[in-house]
């Protein structure tokens, strides 16, 4: 269909990046879950090797074998799903439900604060809240 010569076009302005990047905050996101990945890639792998303080932690709360297997193998999972940006998310959702109970174990269980595993959990929303955003296209 010909447009008539006097009828104006309407073109939209270019979109200009705005002045704040967000260049920083999406490298320290990136960064904060690569730490969090390392952090449960070496638990994961200390309770499923047997390293002896992570024996003696759940014998003394008093579980079995087998919840440390369970427990290491959700680490890991956990782990390699914040390898990836896209399955972020559900990563950080798993290991927030242990960090948790491991929280819950901390409280009620060994009688301390649950300083290490609030901080871990602090960090996981942090990676959780910013792998919600979707990134930006240049």
């Amino acid at each position: 269909m010909p447009v008539a010569a006097q009828e104006p076009i309407a073109v939209s302005p270019p979109r200009q990046a705005p002045l704040a990047s967000r260049g920083p905050r999406i490298a320290v996101a990136t960064l904060l879950r690569w730490i969090m990945l390392a952090v449960f890639v070496g638990a994961g792998s200390a309770k499923l090797l047997g390293v002896s303080s992570m024996v003696a932690l759940f014998t003394a709360v008093g579980f079995g074998q087998w919840f440390r297997y369970v427990i290491g193998i959700g680490e890991l999972t956990g782990a390699l799903l914040l390898a990836s940006p896209r399955t972020a998310l559900p990563g950080t959702c798993l290991l927030s439900l242990l960090m948790i109970g491991a929280a819950g174990t901390e409280m009620f269980i060994l009688r301390r604060l649950p300083l290490s595993s609030g901080l871990t959990l602090l960090a996981l929303v942090v990676v959780a809240m910013t792998s919600l955003r979707p990134a930006r296209r240049p």
